[in-house]
């Protein structure tokens, strides 16, 4: 089975574009992880009584300092509404296509002289 260019290439463009990129990530936890997540797991001290007690000691001694004041730091926001690059790639993949399939058509092919038919 022989395929030819112009189907090849239309499958090709449609692959390029599908539409993969923009789908929403899925949550793959199961329902008692994402509910745990959500609420904060305050669990079971497991750590000896000597390692609990020095934690607690440093924690003690941390917060003699005072309250820790958030690290300042200067962030630019990421902007994600803006489809414009893949516009841009779509209309050049269009484009590519679009000459791929022009040159495709606009190539001479050597005629082909006829077979003479012989006998009779």
């Amino acid at each position: 089975m022989r395929i030819s260019r112009l189907p090849a290439l239309a499958v090709m463009a449609a692959l390029a574009l599908a539409p993969a990129a923009n789908a929403m990530p899925q949550d793959l936890r199961s329902p008692d992880a994402r509910d745990a997540a959500v609420r904060g797991h305050v669990g079971q001290d497991l750590r000896p009584p000597d390692a609990r007690d020095a934690a607690l000691a440093q924690e003690k001694y941390y917060s003699s300092y005072g309250k820790a004041a958030p690290a300042q730091r200067t962030v630019t926001a990421a902007d994600d509404s803006s489809p414009w690059p893949a516009i841009a790639i779509g209309v050049a993949l269009i484009v590519l296509v679009a000459g791929a399939v022009g040159v495709a058509v606009r190539t001479r092919r050597r005629p082909v002289p006829p077979v003479a038919a012989s006998g009779s």
